[in-house]
């Protein structure tokens, strides 16, 4: 699920915009959930993880209308070297919808550095950003999505092929969760999103956004190649 720069206001909500969504599922492997946040084309920035946002993931069971688990990962300041400590707390039932819960500690750790505890793992820390597209022919679709015609390809050739997001980074959080979870078991029948959500001076929290369906907004709102944001 692909989300990047979704925000009209990137450099108000560094590192707490989230860019890349995915969800992996297998019968004998763990379950992992990948969140990417903050693209940078700057490999010597330091910004690292919002301090004062909350990243969670969240998952539904059985086609339920409400989450009823949610893995909230949090970060402290960055160090000398750009490392950050980590937190991650898992919520269930009503408390995984309610910001206002603690839920329970699950592990701590700090970035660059894999931690895990019990049926649950998690890395986060910078990586190359995996997300591959050729703006130019984005913009050959957005062309013929605009003027209501057929796409047509013949003037793009693969041998000219170049990704626009060639020597990107991002930050990533990736958890892994066993089967041998309780809830999340194989065979268990899950929907899975995340978001990530800012402190507010009052004392509460603000979401900034949400990633968990396919890219549309640069189809349906064709703008010079695709990267201006729709009007809100």
């Amino acid at each position: 699920m692909s989300h990047h720069l979704d925000t009209r206001s990137p450099g108000r909500t560094a590192g707490s915009t989230s860019t890349i969504f995915m969800s992996f599922r297998a019968t004998t492997a763990p379950s992992s959930s990948w969140m990417s946040t903050r693209p940078s084309r700057d490999p010597t920035s330091n910004t690292g993880f919002h301090p004062e946002a909350r990243y969670e993931f969240k998952v539904h069971f059985d086609g339920g209308e409400f989450e009823e688990l949610t893995y909230r990962v949090s970060f402290g300041e960055p160090d000398a070297t750009g490392r950050q400590a980590l937190q991650l707390h898992t919520l269930s039932g009503s408390e995984a919808r309610d910001d206002s819960a603690t839920g329970n500690l699950v592990l701590d750790g700090q970035t660059g550095a894999s931690a895990g505890m019990n049926d649950t793992r998690l890395w986060a820390g910078r990586i190359q950003d995996p997300f591959y597209i050729d703006l130019a022919e984005l913009a050959t679709v957005n062309a013929a999505f605009k003027n209501g015609t057929a796409v047509d390809p013949s003037a793009w050739h693969a041998v000219d092929a170049r990704n626009s997001f060639a020597d990107t980074t991002v930050e990533s959080i990736v958890i892994e969760v066993s089967h041998q979870h309780p809830l999340m078991h194989a065979g268990a029948h899950i929907g899975v999103w995340c978001a990530t959500k800012l402190a507010t001076d009052a004392g509460g929290w603000r979401q900034i956004n949400r990633a968990g369906h396919p890219m549309m907004w640069p189809i349906f709102w064709p703008r010079r190649h695709g990267l201006q944001q729709p009007r809100q």
